[in-house]
């Protein structure tokens, strides 16, 4: 079995997005200041600090004191974060799962994300994988890396074997403990 992880593992998500349309867009219509490097090592730290506490509102205030940018603005830029967020599969995302079907492997797709429920399908990725569990459609689970997620899919699964199973993500942070 291989649970995978979606967002910026198989499909750009979140981090991607903001790093190569919204930060840059927001940057040149507000004229803000940017060092380059110190906002990449800023995005590291808040993308750990969300695996503790996913509330966007501290990781914004943390970013626009590092930034130096006006706090007034972090509002807008939550709304630019969420507005025409779309997906992208990377490029090798589909040859990687239809390899792994084609050798006969089970694949679980285990995301925080709640909108990745309506996004794989919208990406055409049912035929590819087995599941898509979310803290939003397993009742009484909490988001990763909360263990939780994990036993319900062993719950569900009885064929999942927690010995010959691999993880795939992206983020050291929230992929599991």
């Amino acid at each position: 079995t291989w649970i995978i992880d979606f967002d910026e593992t198989l499909a750009s998500g979140n981090i991607t997005w903001a790093l190569q349309s919204v930060f840059p867009s927001f940057i040149s219509r507000h004229q803000l200041p940017v060092d380059r490097e110190r906002l990449a090592s800023t995005m590291l730290e808040l993308q750990e600090a969300a695996s503790r506490n996913p509330n966007p509102l501290p990781l914004l205030e943390k970013l626009f004191e590092t930034m130096g940018w006006p706090h007034e603005l972090q509002l807008q830029l939550l709304d630019d974060l969420f507005a025409n967020d779309k997906p992208e599969l990377f490029d090798d995302a589909l040859v990687f799962l239809e390899r792994l079907r084609a050798a006969g492997h089970r694949v679980l797709i285990v995301s925080n994300n709640p909108r990745t429920l309506n996004q794989v399908p919208l990406l055409g990725l049912e035929s590819q994988i087995d599941g898509v569990f979310t803290p939003h459609n397993t009742p009484g689970t909490l988001p990763k890396p909360d263990r939780s997620m994990w036993d319900y899919i062993v719950r569900q699964n009885l064929d999942v074997d927690p010995e010959n199973t691999t993880v795939v993500g992206d983020d050291p942070w929230s992929e599991g403990s």
